[in-house]
């Protein structure tokens, strides 16, 4: 048995009304923790990509000294409920169901820690929190909620072509949603609200200021400065009394890629940069 697993403990359970519970998966130190992350995980296939990172992470945490919470929202992964019915506000009322319950057992507020759209939640979450959040840990963060959705409309509409199935428009999309439709994006069949929802989320717009704000954007080898909607995202920040510290890191895009891929440089950047 390693050191990593003898030196945590690991507690799931499921929270919630029956039909609707969320799955929750606790990393924890043996020792009193100096502090509690709670993980929110990015949307649809970029959350299956991620898996192996959060779980690698959340052992580190642990590790040293902090613990760990990784959840599954309604209608994904080991949660109850369909994809197809859940609204933004069944997504928040599980992150709350789970920061009370971090809260009850450890007397603590977790930190957020967003991958891609799990930032959004995590912005718009802490922007209203009951129990003040300690702070935010953004990687890659999807700052554009409008801009998220559109990219997803646009891989499905190219889908339909490459099908065959014949040609949507983005409008024709919308409308079906305003309808209360679900349609299949990537494998996946997100409902209407969801989907309208997301798009109006701009992490800039959110009221996070004086709140300790860790922003790890990807870059090219070599690189060493983001792009300019990054650029654009931490001076709109910036601009709102939020002071956000960026680090830039490379490798593998790990919420890209189908294969599993390691990443050593990000989990050191995460190791070195803990606590915020």
């Amino acid at each position: 048995m390693t050191d990593t697993v003898t030196r945590e403990q690991l507690d799931a359970r499921y929270l919630g009304r029956p039909g609707a519970r969320v799955f929750s998966l606790s990393f924890q130190p043996r020792d009193a923790a100096r502090g509690q992350v709670l993980y929110l995980p990015p949307f649809a296939e970029e959350m299956n990509r991620c898996r192996a990172l959060a779980s690698a992470q959340a052992r580190q945490f642990a590790m040293a000294g902090y613990g760990c919470t990784l959840m599954d929202y309604c209608g994904t992964g080991d949660s109850e409920g369909q994809f197809e019915d859940v609204t933004l506000e069944d997504w928040l009322g599980n992150i709350d169901e789970v920061v009370e319950d971090i809260h009850q057992r450890h007397g603590q507020a977790p930190v957020l820690w967003g991958i891609r759209s799990g930032c959004l939640l995590a912005g718009l979450y802490a922007s209203s929190a009951s129990h003040p959040i300690p702070g935010l840990l953004l990687l890659q963060p999807v700052a554009s909620g409008k801009r998220f959705v559109r990219q997803l409309v646009r891989q499905r509409i190219a889908a339909g072509v490459e099908r065959g199935s014949g040609q949507i428009s983005s409008d024709e999309i919308h409308r079906l949603w305003e309808d209360g439709q679900s349609l299949e994006i990537g494998g996946y069949s997100p409902s209407g609200a969801l989907m309208l929802a997301l798009e109006q989320l701009e992490l800039t717009a959110f009221k996070l200021p004086d709140l300790p704000l860790l922003w790890l954007e990807h870059v090219n080898e070599g690189q060493v400065e983001p792009g300019l909607a990054t650029a654009q995202a931490l001076a709109a920040l910036r601009a709102a009394g939020v002071r956000p510290e960026l680090h830039c890191f490379s490798g593998p895009a790990i919420w890209q890629l189908n294969e599993r891929a390691a990443t050593p440089e990000l989990l050191q950047l995460l190791k070195e940069l803990y606590p915020l």
